[in-house]
């Protein structure tokens, strides 16, 4: 869960987390302004799909009239997750609805993320990181996303495109500089998506050697890690993993560098 103020939020930063969380729904209904002072947006307002929502009710409507459960649309779900006067199982029925309906949700999903309110976007992203299916058609708009405002849509577009092999390399700068945010969950979930990565960061050296000096100690141990999956590539950073692995205060560094440089040595042709 993503934290911003004192907003409870369900982002679903996921990717290779989505792994680690089982593929999960997610829970949390926004009840307050962002952080980034935007009010949330009512379903009638902001909305990409405005209008589309009649009733707030659910399958969950329909049993003590004996009626047939009321079926919605992907844009009435997706317009729920953003109404007043839910309750948190009609929210988190619609997100994992989302979800779980695949490549039928692409559209309403696309229009979320092209939306002109950061909510909706944010929404938007983080289904698609869980749908792989939807955000399989909607490449595109997954790949404009990753210049957002917003760095909760830039972390959720990159970690859907990290679960697609041919687009995944659109996603590993953005990733790279979200290891820099103020949001220790921010950084948190690009961590784990950055967790597989390797030579396709070759050409992000630079940055990647940058954050050898970060304060956080995850960051600096997960760089070192794909500076060490790199291998030969990562030759212009062997200087500062020797002194790494020779001065570093913290065993886990030390090792860890070490490690990376067996590797990149051992790819060079084993000095």
């Amino acid at each position: 869960m993503l934290a911003r103020g004192g907003l409870r939020w369900r982002m679903c930063s996921v990717g290779l987390l989505a792994m680690a969380l089982g593929g999960a729904g997610c829970s949390d209904k926004p009840t307050e302004p962002s952080a980034e002072g935007q009010s949330t947006p009512d379903a009638s307002a902001a909305s990409p799909v405005a209008g589309a929502l009649a009733h707030p009710g659910g399958a969950d409507d329909a049993g003590a009239a004996g009626k047939e459960p009321v079926r919605l649309t992907p844009a009435e779900h997706f317009a729920r997750l953003m109404a007043d006067g839910i309750t948190e199982a009609q929210w988190d029925e619609s997100h994992q609805a989302l979800v779980d309906m695949g490549a039928p949700a692409a559209d309403v999903l696309r229009q979320g993320l092209e939306a002109d309110d950061s909510l909706s976007r944010e929404w938007a992203a983080s289904i698609l990181a869980l749908n792989d299916a939807a955000a399989q058609k909607v490449t595109e708009s997954l790949v404009a996303a990753l210049d957002d405002e917003s760095q909760f849509v830039r972390l959720n577009s990159a970690a859907a495109l990290m679960l697609q092999p041919n687009h995944s390399a659109h996603a590993v700068p953005a990733l790279i500089e979200l290891l820099e945010s103020g949001d220790e969950s921010v950084r948190s979930s690009a961590l784990t998506n950055l967790a597989g990565v390797g030579p396709e960061a070759a050409e992000h050296l630079e940055a990647l050697v940058k954050l050898l000096d970060a304060e956080d100690v995850a960051v600096r141990r997960t760089v070192i890690e794909v500076l060490g999956r790199i291998g030969a590539g990562a030759a212009p950073a062997v200087a500062r993993l020797e002194q790494i692995a020779a001065e570093e205060a913290a065993d886990e560094l030390r090792e860890v560098a070490q490690s990376a440089l067996v590797r990149i040595r051992g790819l060079e042709g084993g000095e």
